[in-house]
């Protein structure tokens, strides 16, 4: 949010032309442009990096872990998904991230993305009709 009101004012000042770098280059590099206006722009890229691989880290974990449990057939309250179901699933999401940016980039990884997310659909009513009933068992 701050990185974007940030671009907004060197667009709009004239400082930097973010919308042809955008246009002619992409994102990545408008970012990289957008961070070398700013003090110290190698430490800054540096902690940038650091940061966005702790967000993928901490996502990858989290969506493997959700996966996990939703996928192992009993499991208590208090109990935790097998390890190698969460290790399994965090393999098999970088394993479709490094396919995917290599078969295509963006295009390719929006095009999956949406034909993956249709038999999802199936799955979150699933999901619902599950929680429907473990609430309705809980009342009892």
């Amino acid at each position: 949010m701050i990185f974007g009101g940030y671009s907004l004012y060197l667009q709009k000042m004239g400082i930097l032309d973010v919308a042809g770098i955008l246009e002619s280059q992409g994102q990545s590099a408008a970012v990289a442009a957008i961070l070398q206006t700013l003090p110290l722009p190698k430490l800054i890229m540096i902690a940038v990096c650091v940061l966005c691989f702790i967000y993928l880290a901490t996502t990858i974990d989290s969506c493997a872990y959700v996966l996990a449990e939703t996928t192992t057939k009993s499991i208590g309250r208090k109990e935790e998904p097998a390890r190698w179901n969460r290790i399994c699933w965090a393999l098999i999401f970088c394993a479709l991230s490094a396919g995917l940016m290599i078969i295509g980039g963006l295009q390719a990884i929006q095009s999956v993305s949406i034909i993956a997310a249709l038999p999802l659909i199936g799955v979150m009513f699933l999901l619902i009709l599950s929680v429907i009933k473990m609430l309705n068992e809980r009342e009892e």
